[in-house]
């Protein structure tokens, strides 16, 4: 890594934590490529800090699917493959009609005007091309469902693949800037509908439709980026 990518973190006792979140950020949006060697000197000398938390960041990095650690090389940022794309978008499938029925019946009216907030912050953030901000709202719509949905041990099994979901959409976006904030609407909106209405056979069949969708198009980019060419999307 000869390019500076990373400021300074200003020392404090939540140090891990900040570099962590730092290291997490550049990953997710693309700024630190899938394969990227992440050597521990010089990721502390960006930031300013010692290898302590740069270690311990990579370690949780790991935990989160975002790092890869091999014996006598050292860190490098996950490369997925279309196996991991398969695994991880059935496994949030899973996770989010597991959510969604357990939900069905606790939603309220303030829970649908929450969730048709955040469609809205998500339009704003399209029309303002703030693509950070609509993948962040965009994971944060579905995050409400499982959040209320009052499964305990199904939130921290979707925070297990949040931040390689992150880093696939922010893949996919980068790919099809113009198409992506357009599908995100209309998608979230089918969902906000079919929870308005109970119909729990609607969310279902969205969550597979939309997820068959998102897998098509992401193992697209991957093979056209193996290639060397610029992917385009296929309406």
């Amino acid at each position: 890594m000869e390019r500076p990518i990373l400021t300074p973190i200003s020392p404090n006792h939540l140090l891990a934590s900040q570099v962590t979140d730092r290291l997490r950020q550049a990953i997710i949006e693309g700024k630190l490529a899938p394969g990227e060697h992440l050597p521990e000197i010089s990721l502390a000398q960006q930031l300013g800090v010692s290898r302590s938390p740069v270690r311990e960041a990579l370690r949780l990095l790991e935990r989160e699917g975002l790092v890869v650690s091999v014996p006598n090389r050292g860190c490098f940022v996950r490369e997925f493959s279309a196996q991991d794309i398969d695994e991880i978008f059935a496994l949030r499938v899973a996770i989010e009609s597991l959510a969604a029925e357990w939900a069905m019946d606790r939603l309220d009216e303030a829970d649908l005007e929450e969730m048709a907030n955040l469609i809205e912050a998500q339009r704003q953030a399209a029309a303002q091309g703030d693509m950070e901000r609509l993948n962040q709202v965009d994971i944060s719509f579905h995050e409400y469902v499982c959040r209320r949905c009052g499964h305990s041990r199904l939130v921290p099994i979707w925070e297990g693949i949040r931040s390689q979901c992150l880093m696939l959409f922010h893949l996919r976006l980068r790919a099809y800037p113009d198409y992506v904030p357009r599908t995100v609407l209309s998608d979230h909106q089918s969902f906000l509908e079919a929870f308005g209405e109970r119909d729990l056979a609607r969310v279902l069949a969205l969550h597979r439709q939309v997820n068959q969708r998102v897998v098509r198009e992401i193992k697209q980019v991957l093979t056209k980026l193996a290639a060397g060419e610029q992917p385009a999307p296929e309406h």
